[in-house]
């Protein structure tokens, strides 16, 4: 039974020529009872607009995806995967996986100056990774930005050390500046809501070799979430690997992760930025067959069992 596990889960979806007459659709998507993505009008126009995925934890023996028609025409998907990943991975407290409670919607997942987007097995990541979709920032930037990347073929020590499994790759290179200039990632968000961000580091400049020689801070909307970070002096070395995180309540509809420089030049690898939309409330059983007659009713509601 799927009982008490962390999951990530991915939904690709598509206009339905034949149901919807080419005409693309307006619907909801509920995970684990709980709205979790809404496709909106325009959203078949932009190949990363119809691709959404999710952590959710599942506690009640079933990972449940309902499809609700919001404006018009049937729900289409084109595939589902539901992936494990490990319960205490992006632990962010000692006490609790972090997903109780919360469904964590995917804003962004970047690795800064990839060559190429690409899934977790693309960079031969452990499976239980959760095969992520890390896109390459390389497209993020307006035409004469001051950007350059880093790469490096060297190991990078702790990038998998348990719970949290992620691709060396996405730390095998960096997004860099001039020393003078800032980098920022303007998101569109959803108003007065929370969203964690988690930053990925590893010092990959052969150049940089001790604490103090590259020191940035990182900011969201123009709050410092990260003072005076320091990779090397953070990880002890180069080519080792840290993880940063916080949550912040975000008011407005966009949200800008900021990297300043203090000391030398940015470089940063890798980051995510979720959405943690707070778990609606269990059905008791005695509501049971009211869900069954509204599940009927939808235009999808599928339901999985291991």
């Amino acid at each position: 039974m799927l009982s008490n596990l962390l999951l990530l889960l991915r939904c690709f979806f598509a206009v339905g020529e034949q149901d919807n007459s080419g005409r693309e659709p307006q619907f909801d998507v509920s995970l684990e009872g709980t709205l979790a993505f809404s496709m909106q009008s325009g959203w078949s126009q932009d190949v990363d607009n119809a691709y959404e995925d999710a952590l959710v934890y599942v506690t009640d023996g079933a990972a449940t995806i309902c499809f609700h028609s919001s404006g018009h025409g049937n729900p289409a998907v084109a595939s589902i995967e539901i992936l494990q990943i490990f319960n205490n991975a992006y632990q962010r407290g000692p006490n609790a996986p972090p997903s109780q409670g919360f469904v964590w919607r995917s804003v962004k997942r970047v690795s800064a100056g990839a060559a190429k987007s690409g899934y977790g097995s693309d960079f031969q990541a452990n499976l239980w990774g959760g095969d992520r979709y890390w896109e390459s920032d390389s497209s993020l930037f307006l035409p004469g930005s001051v950007v350059s990347s880093l790469q490096t073929s060297n190991s990078i020590a702790n990038c998998s050390a348990y719970p949290n499994i992620y691709p060396e790759a996405i730390f095998q290179s960096a997004t860099t500046t001039d020393p003078t200039q800032t980098i920022s990632y303007t998101l569109p968000v959803q108003a007065n809501q929370n969203y964690t961000v988690w930053i990925y580091l590893a010092e990959i400049d052969p150049t940089i070799t001790a604490p103090k020689q590259r020191v940035f801070d990182i900011l969201v909307n123009g709050v410092k979430i990260f003072e005076g970070v320091d990779i090397v002096g953070l990880a002890g070395a180069p080519y080792s690997a840290v993880f940063l995180n916080a949550t912040v309540l975000v008011e407005g509809r966009a949200l800008m992760l900021t990297f300043n420089p203090v000391i030398g030049r940015i470089a940063f690898n890798a980051f995510e930025v979720y959405q943690l939309i707070p778990a609606e409330w269990p059905t008791v059983n005695q509501q049971g067959n009211k869900i069954l007659m509204l599940c009927h009713q939808n235009p999808l509601c599928l339901l999985f069992v291991q």
